[in-house]
């Protein structure tokens, strides 16, 4: 590796976004490790990875112009992205002229999240609805909003006109509401946090300690199965001093730590979000910020120029199997250490103190009505049934189908090429094999095992061993040159669901992803 990377350049220049999940984690490629929390959090420093490299980057050399392209002759290119949505949201945003489409393209993001909110009687606030525009494009894709709220700050524009205007309405209108007000003003965020949201999304001032402390007081206000999005946390890697919207600010940098540079606070989060994988700690105290966000959270999805928070729902305690490997001790220290760096600054937070049944209490009674979920997609819930049937743990014990139930229908009825590693008891593979009815190819990596995972496939969808749909290859993916003869084949999606030994799966990403289509 040369100087200064991280990682290959061919790897880093295709990673668009990671999403962090219990005990997973999802490089969007795609390509999916199930069992992340099986090992430590990867180090930060390029060196530590470097000193490995050359027993785990064994990678065959393939040029970026190739890789975009790689497999992918007389077949459709896929996208992840491409939800089964009317692309309503993108549409919204194009005519308003908000630049959440022509500079950031949030959409790609928003399209895929906000869809089951969409015809529900929402409370959504956006922080920096100063011109209008954006506010203009929410107003017009929630339209059965119960309150569109924005907030407003230092600027004249009559943002609550231009909303109400785009769904018909005179100002004053009940959906749509501007309220002026700063979010670096404790008591202004107390106020807002008294109603309980659904969505929030966080577009004001930029200043990464605004993003903090709009974040910690208002995050216990969304509702359960709600969402908080932070964008354009680009400031919290601008060298420092410097400023944003004439508001001058410090601490930010690459590789700083909070609040300076928040990124570093929701990867310590992440930890936290996965503690029941490797601790049993149920001691309250173990927490980061505050229980009231720590463990609420149940997802952190990392996109370019923005984080998305979400919250669980009120059934989400019972995913994920108990610790396995147990390291209380690390798990205390890390959360410590991170809770010295929040106790610099929380005061001047001023965090609404709070227990978790607390906030999950006066969010619930502020909604009157369905308890939205973030992860009940307008889908017919077809992956979910297949695993429930093959009798899979991806169900049962992780509740994978919930992120796959997100990220796979794109794929659903188009030829894909898919392949699991770990397809060893040839119960996911049954799954597979029954959700992508028109794959090309549903291959399964098996190793150390005797069940014939490919005649299961196979007969799962009424054909005989052996069919061509469904194949079965045996091999261990920590052999480099195993993992270079599957890299000739392009692949929409790669599961790893192997040996869950962390170097192996690194081994197989650094290796594999390159041929993700």
């Amino acid at each position: 590796l040369g100087s200064g990377q991280l990682c290959s350049n061919h790897l880093a220049r295709a990673m668009n976004t990671l999403l962090w999940l219990q005990s997973s984690c999802i490089v969007i490629g795609l390509l999916h490790f199930e069992a992340c929390a099986y090992g430590p959090k990867l180090s930060r420093s390029t060196l530590q990875v470097r000193d490995r490299s050359a027993d785990l980057f064994q990678t065959h050399n393939i040029s970026h112009g190739h890789l975009a392209t790689v497999g992918t002759s007389g077949v459709e290119v896929l996208h992840w992205n491409k939800r089964s949505t009317d692309g309503a949201l993108t549409q919204a945003m194009v005519r308003s002229g908000t630049d959440k489409y022509s500079t950031h393209r949030y959409n790609l993001w928003y399209e895929v999240f906000l869809e089951p909110y969409r015809r529900r009687p929402v409370n959504f606030m956006e922080i920096g609805a100063d011109r209008g525009k954006s506010l203009v494009a929410w107003a017009v894709y929630f339209r059965n909003a119960s309150l569109i709220q924005g907030v407003r700050y230092g600027v004249r524009t009559d943002s609550e006109q231009m909303g109400c205007q785009a769904i018909g309405l005179k100002k004053p209108c009940a959906i749509v509401q501007v309220v002026d007000g700063n979010q670096n003003d404790p008591d202004f965020l107390h106020r807002l946090a008294k109603t309980g949201w659904d969505v929030i999304v966080d577009d004001g001032s930029h200043v990464p300690e605004h993003q903090l402390r709009s974040f910690v007081n208002l995050f216990p206000a969304v509702r359960p199965g709600g969402l908080y999005v932070i964008e354009d946390i680009e400031t919290s890697y601008w060298h420092s001093p410097t400023s944003s919207y004439g508001q001058a600010f410090k601490g930010s940098g690459v590789g700083k730590d909070y609040p300076g540079n928040i990124v570093g606070l929701f990867k310590d989060l992440y930890d936290v979000v996965n503690r029941k994988y490797y601790s049993d700690v149920s001691d309250v105290s173990a927490y980061i910020i505050d229980p009231a966000i720590d463990f609420q959270i149940a997802a952190i999805f990392f996109a370019p120029n923005a984080i998305m928070i979400f919250k669980k729902d009120v059934d989400f305690e019972d995913i994920g199997r108990p610790a396995g490997g147990k390291d209380n001790d690390a798990f205390l220290r890390h959360v410590g250490e991170a809770r010295k760096k929040v106790a610099k600054f929380s005061a001047d937070l001023h965090i609404q103190a709070r227990d978790p049944q607390q906030a999950r209490d006066s969010a619930s009674d502020a909604f009157q009505g369905e308890v939205l979920h973030w992860n009940k997609r307008s889908t017919d819930g077809a992956l979910t049934q297949a695993m429930v049937r093959s009798g899979t743990d991806k169900y049962s014990t992780h509740r994978y189908n919930l992120w796959y139930e997100v990220f796979l229908e794109p794929y659903r009825r188009r030829p894909v090429n898919f392949m699991e590693i770990g397809a060893d008891r040839g119960k996911s593979l049954v799954a597979w094999a029954v959700y992508f009815r028109n794959a090309s190819l549903i291959q399964g990596v098996r190793y150390g095992v005797r069940t014939d995972s490919e005649q299961m496939g196979c007969q799962a969808i009424g054909l005989k061993k052996p069919c061509a749909i469904v194949q079965v290859v045996d091999g261990n993916q920590n052999d480099p040159d195993f993992l270079h003869r599957l890299a000739k084949t392009g692949w929409d999606v790669i599961v790893d669901d192997g040996s869950h030994v962390p170097e192996h799966q690194l081994r197989s990403f650094v290796n594999l992803f390159p041929s993700v289509r």
